[in-house]
């Protein structure tokens, strides 16, 4: 076990990484005019209106498959990299968690196709992203839609059209 402030000063050096990478990353689609945002539930639901959903129970969820957020699209990128100083506290909060193998409570998800979508937990797969974790456990509500959505995603101009791309 790592003492307290080691474990906090990791969790630090975490974020700033996960900070940087989130810039470098986004400096990377501006030059090359490729999306780095997260899918949007709202934007999705938009254009793929539901069907009905229901509660599919407690699941563990390979986090490669959480690919977008209801509400916090801004927050993150593509690979769930905080964009914001602002998050330290929240984040580095859940770091020092990981590091002292401390249970949390499972995420909260919108599964629609064989996509998911976070309600609550983005600083959770935020950290479980950083750190190579391949499953994590969430709460799942199965949304159905009339058409496939894992081809969809904002437009990186804002201009609330979808564009193809592969996720």
């Amino acid at each position: 076990m790592f003492a307290h402030l080691e474990i906090d000063q990791m969790a630090q050096t975490d974020f700033h990484n996960a900070v940087a990478k989130a810039f470098r990353r986004r400096v990377t689609s501006w030059i090359t005019r490729t999306n780095n945002d997260l899918l949007s539930f709202e934007v999705v639901y938009k254009h793929s209106p539901s069907r009905g959903r229901h509660h599919a129970g407690l699941r563990t969820v390979a986090v490669e498959n959480i690919v977008g957020s209801v509400g916090r699209c801004r927050d993150f990128d593509q690979d769930f990299c905080p964009r914001r100083e602002e998050q330290l506290e929240r984040w580095t909060s859940i770091d020092r968690a990981y590091y002292r193998e401390t249970t949390l409570p499972p995420i909260e998800l919108y599964k629609v196709a064989n996509d998911f979508f976070v309600v609550d937990g983005h600083h959770r797969v935020s950290v479980a992203r950083a750190h190579g974790q391949a499953f994590i456990d969430g709460h799942v509500i199965k949304i159905e839609v009339a058409a496939d959505v894992t081809d969809h995603q904002p437009a990186p101009s804002g201009s609330g059209s979808l564009t193809q791309t592969s996720l």
